[in-house]
């Protein structure tokens, strides 16, 4: 009997020694060395408006992608020459931290801007009117013949664009305009092999007084290297 408690007892020991072991793993931080290493990562930024100054931007810094918002409610004056309505951005990126989960399919960052309507006076008799406006860009991860790969996508939409009392209805459609000295882009997408960026409106100017350019309602993303390996 003595024999089969001593047993016991040095067993109960190991037991519960194994038990304390486990239980101080589970509770130990991650060490640095096992965060996740990717082959890349993902970069975003959107501004209401953009001329030399940005209008209420989201992760103005581009790269990396960061989750950042924005939202005013008032108009916002434009170089003295007309104002936007209530504007909103964002930026998003899944994971938020991309050092903390294996690449899968899925994993995305996007912009997205909008803007309530714009009215500007360009001058020399020039108006520009429009409705409310937005455009998103998105990279996401998917499975590609060579391999996990990002893909780039945008969608927008400008309501009743009105040039100098000319209508144009609601669009998502790329739409170029012009009138003396200046030009008139509507969803506008400028691809690359590393980006997407979406403009819903742009306006140059290039004559004798001058040059300038306002882009209203643009969002951008981007990749360094390949984020989805």
């Amino acid at each position: 009997m003595e024999l089969r408690k001593s047993r016991f007892i040095r067993m109960g020991s190991k037991v519960w020694a194994s038990v304390i072991i486990g239980a101080l793993v589970a509770v130990m931080p991650v060490s640095p060395s096992s965060a996740v290493s990717r082959q890349g990562s993902f970069s975003c930024t959107a501004n209401a408006a953009r001329t030399q100054t940005l209008y209420q931007p989201s992760n103005p810094a581009y790269s990396p992608c960061k989750d950042d918002a924005n939202w005013f409610a008032q108009l916002q004056p434009i170089l003295g020459l007309g104002n936007l309505g209530a504007v909103r951005t964002y930026t998003d990126q899944q994971p938020d931290d991309l050092t903390s989960a294996r690449p899968r399919s899925g994993d995305y960052a996007t912009a997205y801007a909008e803007a309530a309507g714009v009215n500007l006076d360009l001058g020399n008799g020039i108006w520009v009117r429009t409705g409310a406006l937005w455009s998103r860009s998105t990279v996401v991860c998917a499975r590609t013949l060579t391999g996990p790969r990002p893909q780039f996508s945008s969608a927008g939409s400008v309501v009743t664009v009105n040039l100098n009392g000319k209508s144009y209805g609601t669009t998502g459609n790329y739409i170029k305009l012009a009138v003396p000295g200046y030009t008139i882009e509507i969803n506008k997408v400028i691809t690359t092999s590393t980006s997407k960026t979406r403009q819903a409106l742009v306006i140059t100017r290039t004559s004798f007084w001058g040059s300038f350019r306002i882009i209203v309602g643009e969002s951008k993303v981007g990749v360094s290297g390949n984020p989805c390996k």
